[in-house]
């Protein structure tokens, strides 16, 4: 009983793991000049854009969902990477 609880504990902290490991490895596949964001409270995302330096060249390309609210925004990795645009977002 013991023996089979333990094996059990072990397979599922082994597929635990794995699939952590397979999130980690798909965010390097994430497009390096766009980012989704989400709107809340109605807001439109030109509200992000005078928050974020100019020279970030962010520009909305395009709604992905109406009904939620989702925006693609793109930007020039030649200014700025992905992580900068996401921590100027998120103030």
């Amino acid at each position: 009983m013991l023996k089979s609880f333990i094996l059990s504990f072990f397979g599922l902290f082994i597929l635990f793991i794995n699939t952590a490991l397979g999130q980690v490895r798909e965010s390097k596949s994430a497009i390096k000049n766009e980012v989704m964001v989400r709107m809340l409270d109605d807001k439109n995302p030109t509200y992000i854009l005078k928050s974020i330096p100019q020279h970030f060249n962010v520009k909305i390309d395009r709604v992905l969902s109406p009904q939620s609210d989702i925006w693609l925004l793109k930007f020039d990795t030649n200014q700025v990477n992905l992580e900068t645009v996401i921590a100027e977002i998120k103030k």
